[in-house]
């Protein structure tokens, strides 16, 4: 699966579009010429430090997009002819996105394989086209299986404080993050690395903690897993 933005014209756009694509891990194909400089700052703001690790392919213009890039072109477009939750992907699609200003012009539209598009509420003209790239790219990996496994480490702020009542943290660090005036009652805590977090003034009604590092978590002063060993050695001489 590829991403392909045709002669895009508002950078702040292709940057939120470039962090997509990094964060599932689909090459990205930006068809010149653009509507501005590809240092814009714009772009670096929506992209932030994801675009540095976007596979990315800048192309002169639509010829030499078509020369570098074989597979089916998928035109996501207003004037599409299929629906989005109609259309079937297949791995090697092209995702095509047009210009924010213009789309794009009549013979890029009559060289696309397919034209998609996403239904809306009548009147509704049109989306923002990062948004509309979003869209049909999750479809187009929902239905050919191109998801990311996951599982790498979620770094969580080391600053919390307010209202994550109720949340779960699965498979993330929060190591040395300090949680101070925080409601988490309700909240599950699963294969979570709390070494060194501090809870200070905190809700802890109802809190579940499974397989986690705890190793200098400390809750309102105690070390929490000194208490426990304590308390467990303590119940051990009680059954002797």
């Amino acid at each position: 699966m590829r991403l392909a933005l045709y002669q895009p014209d508002i950078a702040g756009n292709v940057g939120t579009m470039l962090r997509l694509a990094a964060c599932v891990g689909v090459p990205v194909d930006l068809i010149e010429p653009m509507g501005f400089a590809y240092s814009d700052r714009a772009l670096a703001r929506a992209g932030m430090d994801y675009a540095s690790q976007a596979d990315i392919h800048r192309h002169a213009d639509w010829d030499a997009f078509l020369a570098a890039t074989p597979g089916r072109l998928v035109l996501m477009t207003t004037q599409g002819a299929e629906r989005l939750d109609r259309f079937a992907f297949a791995p090697g699609d092209i995702i095509l996105m047009g210009a924010e200003s213009s789309g794009v012009p009549p013979h890029v539209h009559a060289r696309a394989d397919a034209r998609v598009t996403i239904p809306l509420l009548p009147g509704r003209r049109s989306l923002n086209v990062a948004v509309a790239a979003g869209i049909a790219l999750a479809e187009a990996l929902r239905q050919t299986g191109g998801w990311p496994e996951g599982g790498a480490e979620v770094t969580i702020p080391k600053r919390v404080s307010g209202r994550i009542d109720g949340t779960e943290f699965t498979d993330c660090s929060m190591a040395a993050a300090r949680f101070t005036d925080v409601n988490l009652g309700g909240a599950a805590f699963d294969d979570v690395n709390l070494a060194g977090a501090t809870f200070n003034n905190v809700n802890l009604a109802g809190v579940v903690i499974t397989d986690a590092n705890i190793t200098g978590l400390t809750i309102m002063g105690h070390d929490i897993k000194a208490l426990i060993e304590r308390k467990a050695a303590a119940a051990d001489r009680d059954h002797q």
